[in-house]
């Protein structure tokens, strides 16, 4: 149990994507183009979802699958 997990959770997707070093993919909810818009090329992404590849953000420094 991760007893402050609710006040660190945000529906922000730029405000914790603009933070983020590391950025994991853990549902299909954000489309291409806000991902697009937010990363930034030196972020790491890793997917958990299996994105489709036409889905899958562009341009960023190292974008991994993990658990598919």
């Amino acid at each position: 149990m991760i007893p402050h997990i609710g006040s660190v959770l945000t529906d922000d997707l730029e405000g914790v994507l603009r933070g983020a070093e590391v950025v994991i993919l853990g549902n299909k909810s954000a489309s291409k183009e806000q991902l697009a818009k937010y990363l930034k090329p030196e972020q790491i992404v890793i997917d958990l979802v299996h994105l489709d590849p036409a889905r899958r953000p562009q341009g960023v420094k190292t974008y991994e699958g993990m658990c598919w």
